[in-house]
C-alpha cells in the first residue's frame, strides 16, 4: 500500500538533496545545530530549518522551500510563547492522535508515516513538532478568545437567509485553485491548510493566488468576474455566502482540486419564498365574554416571546396554553392562513375554538434546509470558526509587530 508513497518520497528526497541542503548548511557549516536566528530569546537552529524545508518538500509545498521553513518556524515559537503566557498545555496523547490523523491523509499509520519521511532524511521529532505546533496555537486562540466572541440569533438568521436565496444572487470573489494526482490529495489538503492560515488579507490572497493558483486567473491574483451563485455547487456555495465579503473560505474540495475563495462582494436578491418552512407557535385560550377585548389586550401588554406565555399561563389548566412545531404542510389550514403574515413575535387574535377567544403568537420561522443547504447549527458553527480565525489573524500580526527577531 505504501509502495507508490515510498517510490514518490525517495525521488522527492534525491530532489531535495541537492536543492535544498546544501543552502541551508552554509548558514551553519560548523554546526548544523548552532543557532541561526532568535525570536525573543528562543533560538532557532539550521537543523530546525533543514528538517522543516525537507517535510514542507515531502507536501509538496511550492516555494522557497527554506525561507518558508524558517517564517514557520519564527510563527511556532511566537505561538508557543504566547500559549506558554495562557499556560496552555497539550498532553501527549493529544498530540498522537493528531499525528495519527495527519498520518491517516496518506493511508498510513503514524509509525509508517514516520519510516517513510525517514527514509529522506526527516526525524520523527520534526512530523511531532510541526502537529504540536498547530494543536498548540489553535488551543491558545481557543482559550483566549472563545470566551470573548460570541454568534448572535441575528448572525445565524442573516446567513441562513443568504443561504436560502435564489440563484440571482452573484459573488464577486478571488479564487486558488491547487490541484492534485490522486496519489498527492493528502498532501495537497495539508499544503492549502497551512496557507490558509497564513492569508489574512485581499492583498495576501492574491499574492498567494500569482504564486500558487493553477487556474487561469492566476495572473489577475485570482480575481473573478461577478458569477451567479447558480453557479457553485450547494456546499460550496453556501459556504462562501455565509462568510460575508472580506472573508476567506476554509479550504473547500471539488473533484481533482482543492480550492480558497476570498469574497471581494455579494449582490442581494430576492429571498426565496420556500414552502419547505417549519413553523413554531402558541396558542394561548381565552374564555369570551364581555371583557374579552381587555383580556386580550391585557395579554399582548404582558408578552414580547412565546415563552412570555407560561407566565401568564401560570396555574392555568394546561390546555390553556398550547405550543406546536410542525413544517408549513403540516400545520392547520386556518392556523397557517394567519401565520403566513405575520412574523416572529407578532400576535394574532382571529381564531376562535368554541367557547375560547385564540391569542396566537409565532414563536419561529425557519426555513428547512434544502440537500447541501447547511443547517441552522452548522451555520452557528461555521460562524463561531471564522470569527476565531479572525482573532487568531490579527493576534498573528500583533505578536509578529511585538517580536525581537535577530540573527547571532
Amino acid at each position: 500500500m505504501a509502495a507508490p508513497i515510498r517510490s514518490t518520497l525517495r525521488r522527492i528526497a534525491l530532489t531535495l538533496a541537492l536543492a535544498m541542503v546544501a543552502p541551508v548548511a552554509s548558514a551553519a557549516e560548523d554546526n548544523p545545530f548552532a543557532p541561526v536566528l532568535y525570536v525573543n530569546g528562543s533560538a532557532i537552529t539550521g537543523y530546525e530549518i533543514e528538517q522543516r524545508a525537507k517535510f514542507l518538500g515531502l507536501l509538496r509545498t511550492p516555494g522557497d522551500l527554506p525561507e518558508l521553513a524558517r517564517q514557520g518556524l519564527i510563527d511556532d515559537r511566537l505561538h508557543m510563547q504566547a500559549a506558554n503566557l495562557l499556560e496552555v498545555e497539550i498532553a501527549n496523547e493529544a498530540v498522537t492522535a493528531g499525528m495519527e490523523e495527519f498520518a491517516k491523509r496518506a493511508n498510513l499509520s503514524v509509525e509508517a508515516f514516520v519510516e517513510e519521511i525517514g527514509k529522506a532524511g526527516i526525524a520523527p521529532e520534526t512530523f511531532r513538532d510541526f502537529v504540536k505546533s498547530g494543536l498548540v496555537w489553535r488551543e491558545a486562540v481557543q482559550k483566549k478568545y472563545r470566551p470573548l466572541i460570541a454568534v448572535t440569533q441575528n448572525e445565524v438568521d442573516a446567513a441562513m437567509s443568504q443561504s436560502t436565496r435564489k440563484g440571482e444572487v452573484r459573488l464577486l470573489l478571488n479564487e486558488i485553485v491547487v490541484p492534485y494526482a490522486p496519489d498527492r490529495q493528502a498532501d495537497a489538503e495539508a499544503f492549502m491548510v497551512e496557507l490558509r492560515a497564513s492569508l489574512s488579507t485581499q492583498e495576501q490572497f492574491e499574492e498567494a493566488a500569482r504564486k500558487y493558483s493553477r487556474a487561469s486567473t492566476a495572473p489577475q491574483g485570482g480575481q473573478l468576474d461577478w458569477i451567479p451563485l447558480s453557479n457553485l455547487p450547494g456546499p460550496m456555495a453556501s459556504s462562501v455566502l455565509a462568510l460575508g465579503p472580506g472573508n476567506i473560505s476554509d479550504v473547500l474540495s471539488v473533484p481533482g482540486s482543492y480550492v480558497l475563495f476570498y469574497v471581494r462582494g455579494v449582490s442581494d436578491g430576492a429571498t426565496a419564498q420556500s414552502s419547505d418552512q417549519e413553523l413554531e407557535w402558541a396558542e394561548f385560550l381565552v374564555p369570551k365574554g364581555p371583557d374579552l377585548g381587555a383580556a386580550l389586550a391585557g395579554v399582548a401588554n404582558r408578552v414580547d416571546t412565546c415563552d412570555d406565555l407560561y407566565t401568564v399561563a401560570k396555574d392555568l389548566p394546561a390546555d390553556r396554553l398550547i405550543r406546536t412545531k410542525a413544517k408549513l404542510g403540516q400545520v392547520p389550514r386556518d392556523v397557517a392562513a394567519r401565520l403566513a403574515k405575520m412574523d416572529p413575535g407578532d400576535t394574532d387574535t382571529a381564531l376562535s375554538r368554541g367557547g375560547w377567544q385564540v391569542f396566537l403568537m409565532l414563536c419561529t420561522r425557519t426555513p428547512v434546509p434544502a440537500e447541501g443547504v447547511p443547517t441552522v447549527e452548522e451555520v452557528r458553527v461555521m460562524l463561531l470558526n471564522r470569527k476565531l480565525q479572525n482573532a487568531a489573524d490579527t493576534w498573528q500580526r500583533e505578536l509578529r509587530a511585538m517580536a525581537v527577531i535577530r540573527e547571532p
